[in-house]
């Protein structure tokens, strides 16, 4: 209730939403996030595809009405299981949050995303720590979707195996209000809104949503809370400011944790026993506002931007209940510049800081225990600095930069100070600390004949163990594993792209090295994942992504959309030597079928996974599996416009996502069987 009230406060006393606007700015083919100025411009309804900039692949979308009708009822799974490169998994229930690896990045993550960085209308949803936390997402609510496919790190820093942009405001979105209810299966009811309104000095958005279901499987319900309000401010013929405030909190969300293969195929949509009698799961409250001020000529552009996060935690486990305390925030000040007449460049400062209050109690049968186990404040602070220029020679364009992060972490035991006895804690007076510091090179090509776009480059990342990770010791005590290192990526990445209004097709191939990969592994079945390094690894593979769009009648028309993900990840040296890499899917393939006659829209896709092992030492797999859902709707209809969504249609018995290297081989969690879901979108 404190951040209900907080938000409120802030919106009565910090909100006056208002804009206007005048012209666009052009783009400059930079990496950064678009720069929007001052022109209302309906969106096109039909914009979709690949996009190089500079060299990079690149997957780029602006989200259609129907796309936004036909969004999935939580989580992102509808826009993002189209791009090849990522697996897109739905664990089951909101308590650990989707589960999301871009060509392998992100495969150990046992809670929330690793390894990939988010960002929201150009500020970073992950904290500086790397992790991202998938509650306060909506695809609803995305205008447009951008996907960095590799190491993309030059400009996001910690945790850039790659980058997913997601916009949900923009100075050409229409004005008006938007509602969408849904109702369906396990009970699921939500509802979705959205009003834009253009005011005296320029445009404002208030956003609303609210969401409950019971779960498909045993002790899995939940409920979800958004609100939020944006606006786009022109101050002067030079001067953008861009503000937003979102609160977005999961209540009561139930674990009902993972499963060995015999009770996945005997009892799939149980619980665990132990999990619901400790009535494991989560509720958290997230807070988070943003600032930008963008000015920008035909020469220079200043970009100032910051943003401040609160979280809390209350998450009850088999093991013990954990609170978290979280308070975190970025500041950032990036120069763009075009020298005449075939130079850019880009420079830029970055200053982060998140500050952790954690405790852990014994958990007793749902609510905290008398006794702590853990008490401590934990702190990270990082600086980065990092520089880019840019070169066009006729049609052939080429980009170098270089990044450097340096970060400190400290961590204090206050548990003597609550239960007046010491703590096994693995530093001097109660004080641990860590010191990391990465450099990152980037250089990236791009070739432009006619239609053909030829791109390559040699990109790398960094991604630093995550604070809970770092306290988590296998040894038992507290303080920070000071055997725990960064893992890093060198990436080199080749292809070939073309986008025309018939058909549309990239090819890419790359090769990824892995230096320290980070480990999860699990001693008790029950209980916490720790985290080692273990040697090396390599991915490489190919993917590619066609797009063909015919329209044989006035009022007929049809869209056939196929992308291909092929992938070998192995350990190359270490204990693991020539294993596979778990989590990670060799061949991923997913259809999308779209036929349009007048004023209906029937949408069938596919999804195709193969066998994936689940541990280190590849003794168990995941079976493969096809998943086929059909969607309807009426695409011309202005005001009222009716949809249904029947997922899982052959009700297939699947394991989408997997908790790797968890004990006993409780690692299989199934995924939804089959249901419906009936809707009503209103644009009033």
């Amino acid at each position: 209730m404190k951040f209900i009230r907080l938000f409120l406060w802030i919106l009565i006393f910090g909100g006056v939403f208002s804009l206007n606007f005048t012209v666009e700015a052009q783009d400059r083919d930079t990496v950064q996030t678009f720069l929007e100025l001052p022109q209302i411009i309906i969106e096109s309804e039909s914009e979709s595809g690949y996009e190089s900039i500079r060299g990079y692949s690149v997957f780029k979308s602006k989200m259609t009405r129907i796309d936004r009708t036909l969004a999935s009822p939580t989580g992102l799974s509808s826009l993002l299981n189209r791009v090849p490169g990522i697996q897109f998994s739905d664990r089951g229930t909101l308590a650990i949050g989707d589960q999301v690896t871009i060509r392998g990045a992100g495969w150990r993550s046992q809670f929330g995303i690793r390894g990939i960085h988010l960002i929201e209308d150009g500020h970073s949803i992950t904290s500086p720590d790397g992790q991202t936390n998938s509650e306060g997402f909506n695809a609803f609510f995305v205008q447009s979707l951008e996907v960095f496919r590799g190491p993309a790190a030059l400009m996001w820093g910690n945790g850039g195996g790659g980058v997913i942009h997601l916009t949900t405001f923009s100075s050409t979105e229409p004005e008006g209000l938007s509602i969408r209810t849904l109702f369906g299966s396990h009970n699921t009811k939500r509802i979705d809104a959205s009003l834009v309104q253009q005011i005296r000095s320029g445009k404002r958005k208030i956003q609303f949503a609210s969401g409950s279901t019971e779960g498909y499987r045993q002790h899995s319900s939940s409920q979800t809370v958004y609100l939020g309000a944006q606006k786009i401010q022109l101050l002067s013929p030079d001067w953008i400011r861009r503000h937003k405030i979102r609160y977005a909190a999961l209540l009561n969300s139930q674990n009902p944790g993972t499963l060995d293969r015999s009770s996945f195929e005997a009892i799939p949509f149980n619980s665990r026993a132990f999990f619901e009698n400790s009535q494991a799961g989560k509720t958290t409250h997230d807070l988070l506002i943003t600032e930008s001020m963008i000015r920008s000529n035909q020469e220079v552009e200043v970009r100032i931007q910051s943003n401040i996060g609160l979280r809390s935690v209350e998450n009850p486990l088999p093991f013990g209940y954990i609170d978290l305390r979280r308070t975190s925030g970025s500041a950032q000040v990036l120069l763009s510049g075009y020298q005449a007449p075939s130079v850019d460049w880009t420079i830029g400062v970055e200053g982060a800081f998140q500050s952790d209050n954690r405790k852990e109690s014994e958990n007793q049968s749902g609510s905290r225990g008398d006794q702590y186990l853990l008490h401590q404040d934990e702190y990270l602070i990082t600086l980065s600095s990092f520089a880019k220029i840019g070169k066009r020679i006729d049609r052939l364009s080429m980009e170098a930069g270089i990044r450097i992060d340096l970060t400190n972490i400290r961590v204090e035991d206050l548990l003597e100070s609550i239960v007046g006895t010491a703590s096994d804690f693995k530093g001097n007076d109660k004080i641990s600390r860590k010191s990391l510091i990465t450099w990152l090179p980037a250089i990236s090509m791009n070739y432009q004949a006619g239609n053909l776009n030829l791109y390559a480059n040699l990109q790398s990342s960094f991604e630093n163990p995550t604070l809970s990770e770092l306290s988590n010791l296998p040894e038992g005590g507290t303080g920070l594993n000071p055997s725990l290192n960064p893992e890093k990526t060198l990436a080199i990445e080749t292809g070939i792209r073309s986008i025309s209004t018939v058909l549309s097709f990239d090819l890419t191939f790359y090769q990824h090295h892995i230096q320290d990969l980070l480990l999860p592994f699990q001693v008790n079945p029950d209980g916490e994942f720790y985290f080692s390094n273990e040697g090396k690894a390599r991915i490489q593979g190919f993917e590619l992504w066609v797009l063909l769009e015919t329209k044989p009648h006035s009022l007929l028309s049809f869209n056939q959309e196929i992308a291909i993900t092929l992938t070998e990840a192995k350990f190359n040296k270490g204990v693991y030597h020539q294993n596979h890499v778990p989590g990670v899917t060799p061949l991923q393939l997913f259809t999308r079928s779209e036929l349009i006659f007048d004023r209906l829209l029937l949408e069938l896709s596919t999804q195709l996974r193969n066998r994936t092992y689940v541990n280190n030492v590849n003794s168990e797999s995941r079976d493969p599996f096809l998943k086929m859902d059909i969607k309807i709707t009426t695409p011309y209809t202005t005001r009222f416009q009716p949809f249904l969504q029947w997922i899982n249609i052959t009700n297939e018995l699947y394991s989408e996502s997997i908790s790797v290297n968890a004990a006993a081989n409780r690692v299989f969690a199934p995924s939804l069987p089959r249901s419906l879901y009936v809707g009503l979108l209103m644009n009033l």
